[in-house]
């Protein structure tokens, strides 16, 4: 039910961990909820987008009907990705959520 995509980086002290995606299904297989990590050095560089399409391309292959995931309004580098990548986004200012849904159909 729970899938992570792990990019790690490796250099003279060793490995360390530059992001994270990761995919928690549902019993039904109806929705995903993602969750991506960029260390912060890193945004803005294709990174979660290639985690993306990882945790995306995952959710397809195992039928999964949705993917879903929520941000602050602030957040615009995720925004646009999700966009990017047809997710539905919907800003709740007021709310100070900002809800993704991708349809994997």
């Amino acid at each position: 039910r729970e899938m992570a995509f792990v990019a790690v980086a490796f250099d003279k002290s060793g490995p360390s961990i530059i992001g994270v995606a990761r995919a928690l299904i549902t019993p039904d297989n109806s929705d995903a909820e993602f969750a991506i990590l960029v260390r912060s050095d890193l945004k803005g560089k294709g990174l979660g987008k290639i985690l993306m399409e990882k945790i995306i391309s995952y959710c397809k292959i195992k039928g999964t009907k949705q993917m879903s995931g929520m941000t602050m309004p602030t957040n615009r580098g995720m925004l646009m990705l999700a966009q990017r990548l047809g997710f539905e986004v919907d800003v709740q200012f007021a709310d100070g959520t900002a809800d993704m849904v991708l349809p994997l159909n």
